[in-house]
């Protein structure tokens, strides 16, 4: 691998790296490079986790980070280290300039202690469990149970606490007795000043009000333990720093609901579909509406209108990755409305389906262009770097390239190491096809051979309703009925499509783009078998009835050449196929 290049004085004097992905099949891993706003390398990909650059100290804002053995340290703008990589896990700098660091040899094994802006071990690691500074305070606990400690490390408050939660601006925090095991509120003096009457309590929001719950159900007391709305809700969160809580709720006829209350315990962004999403930096929330999702400020008015069949949360650098419902074109969206279209394939996405976005504050997106390099793109949709894999005879190459568009940093690796992403939101012809002989080469030799093929037992097997594992498999033990089960002959899956019922109801374009791909592939192969066979037999019959299909057949010899296009939902989930066969029936069949 090469070295890294010298880092820009821009990047040294300006804004924070960008951490960009860099992931290959073991032992290579999943990586991560530093980058400057142009693309330039500031540190080869040879960290495994990088976190949030936060703080003011005398490096500049500094960023937790893991080496190649998963050991935590922090890092400076220009890749170096500030605080060696020895700990067991680190976290960023929180808004008092403080972070959270566990350790992980001898007999601090598993303790937490704090660093300062430097990346300096400040409060030595003798917790067994730490939290950010707020107010001042930080929580934290020891083999003697919770408490809160001052920037100095000192304990300034315990007590009979079995838990205690982080101190507001109007000077409580709730804790839980040990005795009784309720909860109540505590002053800076530590006297109980709301006795312990609820099974539950929340932080005390910025207008005063503080969630607190009673058997299973939640409400809202003021800051003098009396009711300001009495315990109704199935779910309610804290409040965030815009004065909002989320809940969850049933009314009367068991109908769910869920929004935010505000600071007066009044109900806002309410909805009756799980269509609410955060309160993101900018003070928007992602609403869902007919399909379409839009963006509301925090007194519930829509800002930005419901355009998008999909869109992000807005990510605290400022920007959401969203698909636009006109031409479905997929952007970068600004706070402000302004949609930036990209000109890429799709958003990379992770391995659960979803896209990787902005990442939590990191600064770049992913995007897969249609060449199958990956394209980080900044808040503003610029071009920062791509990553283009390549496979050279014996090897496996993988290149940055800045935006300029020269290389800064080249790995190779064994064969198969690094790869392109497979697209997941836009499949095309390639990824849609299962037997690329039948298109790449000619379907009427595939049927050909499968003519003479040794007749079989078989099912057309679905992925929705049997079996992930081979769904039209060859099958010579099952013992069905032919007429009404299975099929004598053979038969081969040319192409299909599944997606589960959890990705449709997030990207209900899904259906569309897969139904019109397989469809053209099925015309294709139809227009070809009848150049070859001559003029089909059209919906005679299925090898497998579903929500749809579409069939044609052929004689050939005595036996019956069938194409048919299957369709089939399932609980929310869908799947295409098409399959060839050959069956074998009985003369009056």
């Amino acid at each position: 691998m090469q070295p890294p290049s010298s880092s820009s004085a821009a990047t040294l004097a300006g804004r924070p790296p960008w951490p960009v992905e860099v992931t290959g099949a073991a032992p290579f891993g999943r990586r991560f490079a530093l980058v400057d706003a142009a693309g330039r390398l500031v540190r080869e990909p040879d960290l495994t986790a990088v976190g949030a650059f936060a703080g003011d100290g005398p490096h500049g804002p500094i960023a937790p980070a893991a080496d190649t053995g998963g050991r935590w340290g922090y890092v400076d703008r220009a890749g170096r280290w500030v605080a060696p990589p020895i700990w067991r896990y680190a976290h960023p700098l929180d808004g008092h300039g403080f972070g959270r660091f566990q350790h992980g040899e001898g007999d601090e094994d598993g303790r937490w202690g704090y660093v300062d802006g430097s990346g300096t071990p400040v409060v030595a690691p003798r917790f067994t469990a730490a939290a950010e500074f707020r107010h001042g305070l930080a929580v934290v606990r020891t083999e003697d149970g919770p408490g809160w400690i001052d920037p100095t490390g000192a304990l300034v408050l315990s007590g009979p606490y079995e838990a205690v939660g982080p101190f507001s601006a109007c000077g409580l925090a709730g804790a839980r007795l040990a005795e009784g095991g309720r909860c109540g509120y505590v002053d800076r003096s530590g006297e109980l000043v709301i006795p312990d009457r609820f099974d539950g309590a929340r932080p005390f929001g910025p207008d005063g009000l503080a969630g607190v719950r009673v058997g299973e159900k939640w409400g809202l007391i003021d800051r003098t333990g009396k009711w300001a709305v009495e315990p109704r809700y199935q779910r309610l969160e804290s409040y965030n720093t815009y004065g909002l809580a989320y809940f969850i709720a049933f009314d009367e006829e068991r109908r769910y609901r869920e929004g935010y209350l505000d600071g007066r315990g009044r109900p806002v962004l309410e909805a009756e579909r799980r269509d609410v999403g955060e309160v993101t930096a900018q003070g928007l929330v992602r609403m869902r509406n007919d399909l379409l999702y839009g963006f509301a400020d925090t007194t519930g008015a829509m800002v930005i209108a419901p355009q998008y069949t999909y869109a992000d949360h807005f990510d605290p650098c400022g920007a959401a990755v969203v698909r636009r419902e006109w031409q479905g074109q997929w952007g970068v969206l600004r706070p402000d409305g302004a949609f930036l279209a990209m000109p890429y394939r799709e958003p990379v996405t992770d391995d659960d389906g979803w896209p990787v976005g902005f990442d939590h504050g990191l600064g770049t997106a992913p995007f897969l262009d249609h060449d199958g390099s990956v394209v980080r793109v900044d808040p503003d949709g610029r071009e920062v770097c791509r990553l283009e894999a390549a496979a050279p005879d014996g090897g496996s190459v993988l290149r940055i390239r800045a935006a300029s568009g020269a290389v800064v940093w080249e790995g190779t690796a064994a064969p198969g190491t690094f790869a392109a992403p497979m697209p997941f939101l836009a499949p095309g012809r390639e990824e849609l096809i299962d037997h690329p002989e039948a298109f790449d080469g000619e379907v009427g030799e595939v049927a050909a051979r499968l003519l003479t093929q040794e007749p079989r037992l078989f099912l057309a097997r679905s992925l929705v309703f049997d079996s992930e594992d081979d769904p039209c498999e060859l099958s010579e033990d099952d013992d069905y009925d032919l007429r009404e089960h299975g099929w004598y002959g053979g038969m081969l899956t040319l192409a299909g499509w599944y997606v589960s019922e959890e990705h449709w109801g997030a990207y209900d374009f899904l259906s569309e783009v897969v139904s019109d791909g397989i469809h053209e592939l099925a015309d294709e192969l139809r227009e070809r078998l009848t150049a070859r066979f001559g003029t089909p037999e059209e919906d005679r019959r299925y090898l497998r009835y579903g929500d749809g299909s579409r069939s044609w057949e052929w004689r050939v010899d005595g036996r019956i050449l069938l194409l048919q296009c299957h369709w089939q939902c399932g609980d929310g989930d869908f799947e295409y196929r098409i399959w060839l066969a050959v069956l074998d029936l009985p003369e009056d069949v």
